[in-house]
């Protein structure tokens, strides 16, 4: 996975069409982005 702000358009458009149609994906995909949130910004006491 790469951050979001370094995928290109057109793999960030399939990604939100892919997300768009799951919200199970949805919520998995926005825990994965905290989880790296903390690890990136050393925050892991917030685990």
């Amino acid at each position: 996975m790469t951050d979001p702000q370094n995928m290109d358009p057109d793999d960030q458009q399939l990604l939100d069409a892919i997300l768009a149609r799951s919200p199970h994906l949805a919520a998995l995909a926005g825990h994965v982005r905290s989880f790296a949130t903390m690890m990136c910004q050393l925050r892991g006491h917030e685990l």
